[in-house]
């Protein structure tokens, strides 16, 4: 079982740094439904300041989302970032013994742009489940 402190310990490590990466189609329908749940980032980011017992913070033009609830630390773009808009969605998993980090990419910059975040997200998500499991 995750412990309860673990989202918002998460939080802290991760918000320096995908596994589903899905450009945003410039023509994209605002009802459209993709891998992060919401049509948009700023569709997320609104529901998420709604939400009740929601944690957010905003550091290096990152809006940085502690979804403790759902298990879910979420990094959506300012307008001030170079991937804007974009949004990522990590959910923790404990499968049987082990902790797995799962995530959605939402990225509405260019290719290159969003492809070399995917990329940084991974290694992070990859070195810090590492290292969750290995002090279980």
């Amino acid at each position: 079982m995750l412990p309860r402190a673990m989202p918002a310990l998460l939080l802290a490590i991760l918000c320096e740094s995908g596994v589903h990466a899905q450009q945003l189609p410039a023509d994209a329908p605002p009802s459209q439904e993709n891998a992060i749940g919401y049509a948009s980032p700023e569709d997320a980011l609104k529901a998420l300041q709604a939400k009740p017992g929601v944690n957010i913070r905003e550091e290096n033009d990152w809006f940085l989302i502690d979804d403790a609830s759902e298990k879910t630390l979420w990094s959506i773009a300012t307008p001030r970032h170079a991937v804007y808009p974009t949004a990522v969605k990590r959910t923790l998993v404990q499968e049987k013994e082990k902790i797995d980090i799962r995530m959605q990419v939402l990225c509405g910059a260019d290719k290159a742009l969003c492809d070399d975040l995917v990329e940084q997200f991974r290694k992070v998500n990859a070195g810090l489940a590492e290292s969750l499991n290995r002090k279980r």
